[in-house]
């Protein structure tokens, strides 16, 4: 789910029920996955608040991973790795804030 909380047309947590009603009644365990290559980046999405919130949040990925948690999914993946752990000089400073939110939730 490579969606932000605010986009206009797939929402980050209702995409996240809806796959969830989906596979509702199977042996299916959801993984979602998180777009760590937006950390820190504009979006176009033709609205100004949803375009802002990957480059303004420095917790994106954080929040969605205890959406994915409250939701009972099986666990969380980022693409792209090396966003996080190679990211760009521009993206650094969001990304470092990202995995230490992210830290923080994983030593709970």
């Amino acid at each position: 789910i490579y969606w932000g909380f605010l986009h206009p047309a797939k929402p980050f947590v209702t995409t996240l029920n809806e796959w969830k009603q989906i596979t509702a009644g199977t042996n299916v365990k959801l993984i979602a996955g998180l777009a760590a290559y937006k950390t820190g980046s504009a979006q176009s999405t033709n609205n100004a608040e949803a375009d802002e919130e990957w480059q303004k949040s420095s917790r994106i990925l954080a929040d969605q991973t205890l959406a994915a948690i409250k939701a009972d999914y099986e666990g969380i993946a980022c693409f792209r790795y090396a966003s996080l752990f190679s990211p760009s000089p521009v993206n650094s400073s969001h990304a470092e804030k990202e995995l230490a939110a992210l830290e923080t939730i994983m030593k709970r």
